[in-house]
């Protein structure tokens, strides 16, 4: 498989729930420039079409699947748009295909999120690809750059949820009074 049916297969695949760890780990055997690069291109070109699937061309039959289980579509307000989402983005665990549909549904617009979403699945994504070169070269200095920028992408995760949870709680008192 050469690396446009890959990167195509990268964009494509997560749609479908397939997991987007293989293909990150596995991008460097087309050397680094084009592994990130093509992963840069296939996760926009996925996290663009997830949003249209979910929060334009088939809204409605998602609003009336959720409904069907006894929930409602959550809708954020405009405030909040870029901070929930790039707490989504950041959140550890949660599948990549459920951050895209799920920020679809919210009803933010394709411009904030792409905004958000672009350069934050570009630093985990970067991480990956090199941990996935650390692996094929065998390098324990490269292995460990992996790491640190995973431990780093960490404590920022950890401070946007401080600075996150400090503001909606000024917020709060605000309201409060």
């Amino acid at each position: 498989m050469g690396p446009l049916a890959f990167f195509l297969a990268m964009a494509i695949l997560p749609l479908f729930w397939a997991p987007l760890s293989p293909f990150l780990i596995f991008a460097p055997a087309f050397g680094m420039g084009v592994a990130i690069a093509g992963t840069l291109a296939a996760l926009t070109v996925n996290m663009t079409l997830a949003w249209l699937v979910s929060g334009s061309w088939f809204r409605p039959f998602f609003e009336r699947l959720v409904k069907r289980f006894g929930y409602s579509v959550p809708r954020l307000a405009e405030r909040d748009m870029m901070s929930v989402a790039l707490m989504i983005r950041i959140m550890p665990g949660m599948p990549f295909p459920l951050q895209n549909y799920l920020l679809g549904l919210s009803g933010m617009p394709l411009g904030k999120y792409l905004l958000v979403s672009v350069p934050t699945a570009a630093v985990l994504s970067t991480s990956l690809v090199l941990f996935g070169e650390a692996l094929l070269k065998g390098s324990g200095g490269l292995a460990f750059a992996a790491l640190l920028l995973f431990a780093v992408v960490t404590l920022l995760v950890r401070f946007l949820r401080g600075h996150h949870r400090a503001r909606r709680l000024k917020e709060e008192a605000g309201e409060a009074v």
